[in-house]
């Protein structure tokens, strides 16, 4: 395992954070949290979409706003049933692509009650 600064204490029930931004300088930029909130602005939203998914599950193209998305890569996989959960939603965060080759990455969560999709974010 990788060591990147002091330890912190985690609680029990807790995940690890495997990286605290605001700890972790860059020697030619400033630290990576201005560098981050300078170039990275996120949209928070809780839009309804249409999923398409592969026979595994995972999303393989979703339409929002009336276009359409292909899901390129899975860049991170949250679910439910992780310990310390509050949200019953499976998150996960896309590399997408749009019908007009429009690059984009959105964290799209799966409600488990109701399994309907929304998108909950939009990086830019």
């Amino acid at each position: 395992m990788c060591s990147l600064g002091d330890a912190e204490h985690v609680p029990a029930g807790h995940p690890p954070r495997l990286f605290d931004i605001r700890k972790v300088p860059s020697e030619r930029h400033g630290s990576l949290e201005h560098r981050f909130d300078r170039l990275s602005r996120v949209s928070l939203l809780n839009e309804h979409i249409d999923v398409r998914s592969t026979d595994s599950g995972d999303p393989a193209q979703f339409i929002w706003r009336g276009r359409t998305f292909r899901v390129r890569r899975i860049i991170g996989d949250w679910r439910p049933d992780h310990p310390g959960a509050t949200e019953k939603a499976h998150l996960l965060r896309v590399s997408a692509e749009s019908d007009t080759g429009e690059p984009s990455i959105v964290d799209i969560a799966k409600d488990a009650g109701s399994e309907c999709w929304t998108v909950r974010r939009e990086w830019h």
